[in-house]
């Protein structure tokens, strides 16, 4: 917002106003006005602003929980490096180079081929084997059963927290659906699937299971982001991300890589054992938005909401969420994401400390 400055006649008092007096003493009474008005905006500066300052309304970020209650949570001013990873991303291709093809990773669904969406080029996607006991990254992805209307859906998303997972908005809330579907129903967060085995599901808080007000309001794909609080604590085995905010003038000092990690539809096979796939490529900065990234990594249905992560100097990194895929084939093929900024940290920080 562009601040200004409103004259205070008490502070500003008006030249034409002062005793006539000889031109020294008038030289010298207008030398004292401007130093005065000089020592008022530099007083009035180093305060932060002064007047004008007071009347800025403090940036905030405004979401909406499954009870339909707004919930609004103040964004500390330096929102960039709030509650972020200050690692740097991974620029070396030969150090995680792109994960090769692996087909004896290929299943059937019950019999009938899915035709994936999302897959660009060749689909270079790997299976995670025992994500449960491999790495912290791996650890921290989850796998999100959702009931939507009269079926069942699913989703992906990161851990946060130990009550606390990252995921898509459009995985929990669909405005255009009929009312009493809008919300996604039975809500489970599952720990460690692979296939039929799970570590733990947890039952989600619908109090702080949330969505960005701007999604709620219009489906804004710049806020297609979700934080899920549930009732499992996971502190101890299952750490999650650390976290880091990535802006347009990052992107000047070199390029990011970064895996996407999830739990693809396309890879499922019967009885709905899915499991955890991944692949490594380039993020760039979106053309259109400074919210959004995109990118050639191949992805299904099912990893809406996947963690967007590099390997830092202290453990993971998360940077972003997956968010969709390319929608037809006239449609430049590229895969989407939202940028993790202040306002969901924000809100992250705050149901943390809850």
């Amino acid at each position: 917002m562009k601040s200004q400055t409103t004259q205070d006649p008490l502070i500003f008092p008006s030249v034409s106003k002062l005793r006539k007096a000889s031109s020294r003493d008038d030289t010298h009474r207008r030398t004292r006005v401007s130093l005065l008005s000089a020592c008022t905006l530099v007083f009035a500066t180093v305060l932060g602003g002064g007047i004008a300052i007071a009347n800025e309304r403090k940036p905030s970020m405004t979401v909406v929980n499954m009870l339909n209650e707004t919930i609004t949570v103040p964004v500390p001013d330096d929102g960039r490096s709030y509650f972020a990873e200050e690692s740097k991303s991974i620029t070396d291709t030969e150090e995680h180079p792109a994960l090769p093809h692996d087909s004896d990773t290929e299943f059937p669904n019950n019999g009938t081929p899915i035709e994936p969406r999302g897959i660009v080029g060749k689909d270079q996607r790997k299976k995670v084997v025992s994500p449960q006991i491999a790495s912290q990254a791996h650890r921290s992805v989850v796998f999100l059963q959702l009931k939507i209307g009269d079926g069942y859906g699913s989703c992906s998303g990161g851990i946060a927290g130990p009550h606390l997972v990252f995921t898509a908005a459009h995985c929990l809330y669909n405005k255009d659906a009929p009312e009493k579907n809008r919300w996604a129903q039975d809500v489970k967060v599952i720990v460690g699937k692979e296939g039929d085995t799970q570590v733990r599901t947890c039952k989600i808080d619908r109090k702080r299971t949330v969505v960005p007000k701007a999604w709620y309001v219009d489906h804004n794909y710049d806020r297609d982001w979700a934080i899920i609080k549930h009732d499992c604590d996971l502190s101890m085995n299952f750490l999650g991300f650390n976290r880091r905010v990535i802006t347009d003038k990052d992107f000047e000092s070199g390029k990011y890589y970064a895996f996407i990690s999830g739990y693809p539809r396309d890879k499922m096979i019967e009885n709905a054992n899915f499991f955890m796939y991944e692949e490594y490529g380039e993020i760039e900065k979106h053309p259109q938005s400074p919210l959004r990234f995109r990118y050639r990594i191949s992805t299904d249905e099912g990893q809406s909401g996947s963690p967007i992560w590099f390997d830092g100097e202290r453990g993971p990194v998360m940077i972003g969420i997956h968010s969709r895929g390319f929608m037809n084939q006239t449609e430049d093929k590229y895969n989407y994401g939202v940028r993790l900024g202040p306002g969901m940290l924000a809100v992250l920080h705050q149901f943390m400390n809850e």
